[in-house]
């Protein structure tokens, strides 16, 4: 809103309050920004966040990181209040990362290489599609369905299959469902003195192409 102007009415033993509001005319936002961390290293943010796209409730936002590891993070949410909420999630991101292992006897096709550092290259692509409700303006429930791809690959170890490219640790989609329950009772959001915070996220991975042909159906909370 560009502007909020309230009052209140005295009634008999109470207030009522009443608002006056401008609403912002101004539907999209670009913002920019700069990224450095060890892991994904430097990188050029760029966000565009778009509301009312096609319903009057709607969000739409895109995040993508130009640099040394690209990746990007979209969402799309139909907010309905204390109804069924909608939402879609996709995200993919990529990183190298050098990686300690142990290379004893029973680590087979491993032994006798003579190095103790693996450098992978780790690639994630997800996607989900959830409801979410509220209760009590306190709590919040979601639950929906996710399909997550997963690449992980060397070329320390190309050597070991023979191969002219990367050695293949996982190559895999997934398919699971999840739910979650968060609880925000602060009474302030940047410097709380009373309340409670809980962010509870729950997996349930059914079915996998199972690049190794050894999966067993699991689960992450």
């Amino acid at each position: 809103f560009n502007r909020i102007n309230y009052s209140l009415i005295p009634n008999d033993t109470s207030y009522t309050l009443a608002l006056q509001l401008e609403e912002s005319k101004n539907k999209t936002f670009l913002r920019l920004g700069l990224h450095y961390d060890d892991l994904y290293k430097s990188g050029a943010l760029f966000n565009l966040t778009r509301k009312s796209t096609l319903f009057t409730n709607d969000v739409a936002s895109l995040d993508v990181v130009l640099g040394d590891n690209f990746r990007y993070n979209f969402q799309y949410y139909i907010d309905k209040g204390y109804y069924w909420s909608v939402g879609v999630k996709s995200r993919y991101n990529i990183f190298h990362r050098g990686v300690f292992v142990d290379l004893r006897e029973d680590n087979d096709g491993f032994q006798q290489i003579g190095i103790n550092k693996v450098e992978i290259e780790y690639q994630d692509y997800t996607n989900q599609l959830y409801v979410e409700t509220l209760f009590q303006q306190k709590f919040s429930f979601g639950m929906g369905v996710e399909q997550k791809f997963v690449k992980i690959t060397s070329e320390t170890l190309q050597d070991i299959d023979n191969s002219t490219s990367s050695y293949t640790f996982e190559n895999s989609n997934y398919l699971s469902t999840f739910g979650y329950l968060k609880l925000d009772s602060f009474d302030n959001k940047y410097f709380p003195t009373q309340g409670f915070y809980f962010d509870g996220d729950f997996h349930l991975y059914l079915f996998s192409s199972d690049y190794n042909e050894n999966f067993s159906e699991f689960s992450i909370a």
